[in-house]
């Protein structure tokens, strides 16, 4: 075979290389912008565990910072316990100018509770009912004031405005008188300061809200509400509400408006998302990708 352009086509196949190295990859994946970085982590198992390692989380910023000049998107992954992780994906399109300290706490002392805009909602480990919202690439973080109750916080959700006015608003749903099915929303208003109580939200009885994510979609927050396991079995021989179907609460981020969704087979469901503005049902099948 002649050569082209000064280039010997003929290669044996032995010297052909089937697969690149981690490293090479690695370096490959830390130029694509984030949502293609989150495409490929399902490509295959090795490359999802190269773009969840910490060095890589790390660098990846690194990098998005000098590359946009400070106004990139980031990740960061918060470790639950050592055989569970979470990644959290956020993007940073315009800066809050409202921040005045700097952020000098360790990821390890906080609990990320919601992101929006490139800013995180977190709750002291140490202190329980301390909430602040920071921006993790300028190490910002303001402290909001303490809600009226501190005990039995379900959860906390939060979205950014980042037009002026600037404006993050914090729904905070927490135990009513020590039940789980009795909640009771609270709203935090960021111009006028302080916590506002909304509505006391009633569960059907023997259930229990998921509070593993919330999911945003045109204003209004969702939670997948699905039967307390304990009480299902001390309630075995009560006829069971609604079928015993699980059901998706919907609360506007205001907390004026409130409704329930029933919602296909969500007793199979794993979580909810959005997706280009539409409410979306995950489920996990038993199908394993080499």
């Amino acid at each position: 075979m002649s050569p082209i352009n000064g280039i010997d086509h003929d290669i044996e196949e032995s010297d052909i290389v089937h697969y690149l190295p981690d490293h090479i990859i690695g370096k490959i994946l830390i130029n694509l912008p984030v949502k293609s970085l989150l495409r490929v982590r399902c490509v295959c198992k090795s490359w999802r565990n190269i773009t969840v390692h910490s060095n890589f989380i790390q660098q990846y910023n690194v990098r998005g910072r000098v590359r946009h000049r400070l106004k990139n998107s980031f990740l960061l992954q918060q470790l639950i316990n050592p055989s569970c992780h979470r990644c959290l994906v956020a993007r940073e399109d315009q800066f809050f100018q409202v921040f005045i300290q700097h952020w000098d706490i360790q990821l390890g002392e906080t609990i990320v509770h919601s992101a929006s805009a490139g800013l995180l909602c977190c709750e002291s480990w140490a202190q329980v009912g301390l909430f602040f919202v920071c921006n993790p690439t300028t190490r910002e973080f303001i402290e909001l004031p303490r809600a009226n109750s501190d005990i039995g916080t379900c959860c906390i959700a939060m979205v950014a405005q980042t037009s002026e006015p600037y404006d993050y608003p914090v729904v905070r749903l927490s135990n009513y008188e020590h039940s789980d099915s009795i909640l009771k929303c609270e709203v935090f208003n960021s111009h006028s300061w302080m916590w506002r109580l909304i509505r006391i939200v009633h569960l059907h009885h023997g259930y229990e809200l998921d509070t593993s994510s919330s999911v945003l979609v045109n204003g209004v927050f969702h939670w997948i509400v699905h039967i307390n396991i304990e009480d299902e079995d001390e309630d075995e021989d009560e006829d069971e509400d609604e079928n015993g179907s699980p059901y998706i609460l919907a609360l506007h981020i205001d907390g004026t408006g409130f409704g329930e969704i029933i919602g296909p087979r969500l007793e199979w469901a794993s979580r909810i998302a959005e997706s280009e503005g539409n409410l979306c049902v995950v489920y996990d099948l038993d199908i394993q990708f080499e």
